[in-house]
């Protein structure tokens, strides 16, 4: 995998090669070369480089703007943000990509610096997250180990456990809050002086016999029959009916 895709049109290989160099000189590997090995294809070959490049350098010129294969190379780049432009000549980028900051690099040549060109070294390397390393030549290079701490993993982990830790921090919080009121409250019952008096047992219907009733005959339901006469029998005067008794059935 290359820091650096350099995507341009052929008739600018000369200008391109000395940029090529020298952001090679700076410790980035760069994919520039236009030549398709024996037995591979445009995809397999630089499509793929393009695809795992770390950053795409397109170069404008008015050979590269009509280049069909430069404008697939720029918006690979493009859609996966990690395009960075630069002109080579005075020209207007093609629709679709002039709303991105080129560098102007029109007339740059080792041997003539530019304000512009450290500039874009220094964008390049803000994208890139990589420090140069001057002497390492067309090395492949990978960031370093420290980097890794500024991974969106690593930091999607940091706030999840930051929340974590405040969460449980408010729990504990919250669970001593609700202890110191417990204590409160059996304090404030104990102090009031208030006790509990033990409540009459409640029976349903009519209370029961005290013991002294239990040997008790049970009462007569009866009204009370009226007294017999000496010859045993009833003594109870006879049924007064108005207007004399009535008549005897017949014998018939």
């Amino acid at each position: 995998m290359a820091d650096v895709f350099i995507s341009y049109a052929r008739e600018d290989e000369k200008r391109v090669a000395p940029l090529a160099t020298a952001l090679e000189a700076r410790g980035w590997s760069v994919f520039w070369d236009r030549r398709i090995p024996a037995g591979q294809t445009w995809r397999s070959y630089i499509g793929r480089a393009l695809e795992q490049a770390r950053c795409v350098v397109v170069a404008w010129s008015a050979h590269s703007i009509q280049s069909d294969w430069v404008l697939e190379e720029a918006d690979e780049g493009k859609v996966r943000g990690v395009l960075v432009p630069v002109l080579l000549d005075k020209v207007l980028p093609p629709r679709g990509f002039r709303g991105l900051q080129a560098a102007d690099l029109v007339g740059w040549t080792p041997k003539r610096s530019l304000p512009s060109f450290d500039v874009f070294l220094t964008d390049l390397e803000a994208l890139l997250r990589l420090p140069p390393r001057p002497g390492s030549g067309n090395k492949q290079t990978t960031p370093s180990s420290d980097r890794s701490d500024a991974s969106p993993q690593v930091a999607v982990q940091r706030r999840f456990s930051w929340a974590l830790s405040m969460a449980m921090a408010g729990l504990a919080v919250a669970a001593l809050a609700a202890v110191a009121t417990y204590l409160l409250l059996v304090q404030g019952d104990g102090g009031s002086g208030i006790t509990a008096s033990p409540s009459a047992p409640i029976f349903p219907g009519p209370p029961p016999a005290s013991p002294a009733q239990n040997n008790a005959p049970p009462a007569s339901v009866f009204p009370e029959a009226p007294p017999l006469g000496p010859s045993g029998s009833d003594t109870s005067p006879a049924p007064v009916f108005p207007g004399g008794p009535p008549p005897a059935p017949s014998k018939n």
